[in-house]
């Protein structure tokens, strides 16, 4: 009775990373966005972050919603981080699996920076840091950067970036623990590059977009990972009312999910 009363509450005593999470939007959420804020501390870390809005989220993400925990099967796993962007995720792959080995990339140089400098400051030396974007190719690729975590792949060429092909590191791996993928719209034309080699993975997070302007490929990703044996479960992330009046909504995108591929 008093927990239903009083839920918010409750959950704020019971969960520390909540209360951390409504903290740290107190004193970040609403930052003007797309600028540098140094040595916030939380959680035994001390980072800088690119844009306030974007931080906090994605801590209520990893760290109070615990969307990238999973058991591994080995004392030290492999992880894969694709968009690492500051290295919030990363740092969670760290602390919880303290065996690991860890691969984080990034493709923004600035955000890449940042990237390094936290884990310069926190002190992790099972980690490797990439500066370049994950795609079909090794060849460098067209970049939009946002100054925070929205920068993707562009046909556009805004700025040419190194490029590394997923399939080819997979090719060097026995086996992947656990493999994260939020690359801001690539993750299709990657996973399905490199589906052949998805055997070889025991967890999979995909952060699907799509976009009003391009065919929508759920099925080929979806069926990509049905074909290689995962279970998988979905979650929307781009809630809206009235969808069939609300066929053009405000953004680019007319779909947004969280793609959880687990084996039994």
């Amino acid at each position: 009775m008093i927990k239903d009363l009083f839920g918010p509450l409750y959950r704020c005593f019971k969960q520390a990373n909540l209360l951390t999470f409504y903290k740290l939007s107190f004193f970040y959420g609403n930052k003007p966005r797309y600028q540098i804020v140094e040595d916030i501390k939380f959680n035994g870390f001390q980072i800088d972050i690119v844009d306030g809005p974007s931080f906090v989220w994605q801590y209520k993400d990893i760290f109070v919603d615990n969307c990238y925990s999973f058991s591994p099967t080995s004392s030290m796993p492999v992880i894969y981080d694709c968009g690492a962007n500051i290295g919030l995720s990363t740092l969670f792959f760290a602390k919880y699996y303290s065996g690991a080995r860890i691969v984080a990339f990034e493709p923004d140089r600035n955000v890449f920076n940042v990237l390094k400098n936290n884990f310069i400051k926190n002190q992790f030396s099972n980690i490797s840091l990439v500066n370049k974007a994950l795609w079909i190719h090794s060849n460098g690729i067209g970049f939009f950067a946002d100054g925070a975590d929205g920068g993707f792949i562009s046909q556009h060429n805004e700025s040419l970036v190194e490029s590394v092909r997923l399939r080819d590191l997979l090719l060097l791996e026995e086996k992947i623990d656990f493999l994260k993928v939020d690359i801001e719209g690539a993750e299709t034309d990657v996973i399905l590059d490199c589906s052949d080699q998805l055997h070889k993975v025991d967890n999979i997070f995909i952060e699907y977009h799509s976009f009003r302007c391009e065919q929508q490929r759920l099925s080929k990703l979806l069926g990509a990972l049905e074909e290689r044996g995962f279970r998988y479960r979905l979650q929307s992330i781009s809630k809206i009312d009235k969808p069939f009046v609300n066929k053009n909504w405000r953004t680019s995108m007319d779909l947004q999910l969280n793609i959880y591929g687990y084996r039994l």
